[in-house]
């Protein structure tokens, strides 16, 4: 299966990038962009996503501000409930005990990405070891091509 990943810990993405090919994935690297202009960036995300084809764009970004662990973000028509359970419960698996999901089909990555878009929105106030989010990351993924 082909997946897009925009983190922007590179440590992160080459770690999830390494193991995912290990086990016959492609993983398309969609992180930071340097787009002169300001909005730019995503347009380049959408249009590369779009490109490539993948059939899963994941964004991890983290706030601090969240009262939960992690928070995904997705949009329910589009990536159907199925996905978003069983990337959360590959979460849970792993460690995480406090998800949230929320629908928002109106933001620019989700409503234009032609894949299935999950933000995963991290407090690292709550979740402090790398380890265990690339981890949970990486079966997160694999829970979505079985």
């Amino acid at each position: 299966m082909k997946y897009g990943i925009d983190i922007l810990d590179n440590e992160m993405v080459s770690k999830i990038e390494r193991k995912m090919l290990e086990l016959g994935h492609i993983v398309i690297n969609l992180g930071e962009k340097n787009a002169p202009i300001p909005g730019e960036n995503l347009k380049i995300k959408v249009m590369m996503a779009n490109q490539a084809r993948i059939k899963l764009y994941l964004g991890v970004i983290y706030d601090n501000k969240m009262n939960h662990q992690v928070n995904v973000v997705t949009s329910f028509e589009k990536s159907g409930m199925l996905i978003v359970e069983n990337f959360c419960n590959s979460l849970r698996e792993q460690g995480f005990e406090d998800i949230s999901i929320e629908n928002n089909d109106k933001l620019y990555l989700i409503k234009n990405v032609n894949a299935p878009v999950l933000l995963m929105y991290i407090n690292d106030d709550k979740v402090d070891d790398k380890k265990i989010i690339v981890d949970g990351i990486i079966s997160g993924l694999l829970s979505l091509s079985e």
